[in-house]
């Protein structure tokens, strides 16, 4: 099976290449810098395997079978003010408006597309969709992958929780991270271990 990754460096990405690294798929790993993304996996992935395929956004995608877009800059990386929820919103919608470029060209087939959202689309505590800037961006991202049906067979939204593991951002930056408010509306925090996350998506 072909298998297009975006964000595969990232922490979901690398658990993700690691367990579809096997002989029965051929793994294309997409992200900015690809001496950074090589880097990353030389040093984690069997070497009985062919190596991933690594691109970044100069390369021709491949026709792929499933593509599976974990990109997008981090909501917990640095304090949310209005301009860093644009930016949120925009490294999203940018990747997928490249890969609606990039794989028009290809025949329509039964090609799957895996799109990272968050729980935070919902109202807290409830299964409505929010109106605060979270639930806006998810909302927003979720629609333009949504539109992309005349390249996909099937579209899946991915909302996940905060993923934690031993070597999860999240443990790592607990005292760092900034509050999760919008608007003066505290959001709980929902999370998922990164072994059931990976099992998901697969």
């Amino acid at each position: 099976m072909n298998i297009l990754i975006i964000g595969a460096s990232g922490y979901l990405g690398r658990a993700l290449t690691l367990k579809l690294h096997t002989k029965d798929n051929t793994l294309y790993l997409l992200g900015r810098d690809k001496n950074k993304t090589y880097e990353v996996f030389k040093r984690i992935l069997s070497s009985f395997v062919p190596f991933p395929k690594i691109l970044d956004y100069k390369d021709e995608l491949p026709d792929a079978d499933i593509v599976i877009n974990l990109a997008g800059e981090s909501i917990a990386a640095k304090i949310l003010t209005k301009k860093r929820i644009k930016t949120l919103e925009s490294s999203r919608l940018d990747v997928l408006a490249h890969i609606e470029n990039k794989l028009k060209k290809y025949s329509c087939k039964s090609r799957i597309l895996l799109q990272a959202s968050a729980l935070g689309i919902y109202e807290d505590n409830s299964s409505n969709i929010g109106n605060d800037e979270l639930a806006l961006i998810c909302k927003t991202v979720e629609d333009k992958a949504l539109s992309l049906n005349n390249i996909f067979s099937r579209i899946v939204a991915l909302r996940l929780g905060i993923i934690l593991g031993k070597e999860s951002p999240f443990i790592q930056k607990i005292n760092k991270i900034p509050p999760i408010k919008f608007i003066g509306k505290e959001k709980h925090i929902g999370w998922i271990s990164i072994e059931d996350t990976v099992n998901a998506i697969i």
